[in-house]
């Protein structure tokens, strides 16, 4: 059996994936035990504090819901503009098999570090530095096949392989 994929990862991807560890994390905890604090504070004291204090509060209170997501959306929209845009990603039982700009590379599923199940994309680490990310509209229809296809070809378990 083959897949192939053309690998078309947006701004809006990378942000949804940051995300969704964020919030499963000690650290999307603490967002939002600080914007909750944030929020009562602003309910006391919004009303006796000054314009600067009042600015705070708002800062405080828009910082993780809002500014947080849009720093990183920007961020990976200029990390994303340097990558190519015709790359193809071919998965078949010797591994898999990276196309772009008329040169090819063939990975195989041995020296694939990592592979990374989430529920809006699957990752391939071929290093710990470098990846290739398959969201789930690029993989279509064949996204539930082609995940047991790689479950067939690595160790992943429970939607994480390492090596």
């Amino acid at each position: 059996m083959e897949y192939s994929f053309k690998c078309e990862v947006t701004a809006a991807d990378c942000l949804k994936n940051t995300l969704y560890h964020t919030y499963h994390s000690l650290a999307g905890v603490i967002n939002i035990v600080f914007t909750f604090a944030m929020l009562g504070l602003a309910v006391a004291f919004f009303g006796t504090a000054g314009a600067f204090l009042r600015s705070l509060m708002l800062l405080g209170i828009l910082w993780f819901p809002f500014f947080q997501p849009l720093i990183i959306c920007m961020r990976y929209r200029s990390l994303l503009s340097g990558l190519p845009k015709d790359m193809e990603l071919s998965f078949d039982d010797k591994g898999m098999r990276v196309s772009t700009g008329g040169q090819h590379e063939v990975i195989g599923w041995k020296k694939m570090k990592r592979v990374v199940i989430d529920p809006n994309m699957v990752i391939i680490y071929t290093d710990n530095a470098r990846g290739y990310m398959l969201p789930d509209r690029t993989m279509g229809d064949s996204k539930d096949s082609f995940i047991e296809f790689i479950k067939m070809h690595t160790d992943c378990r429970n939607g994480e392989k390492n090596s």
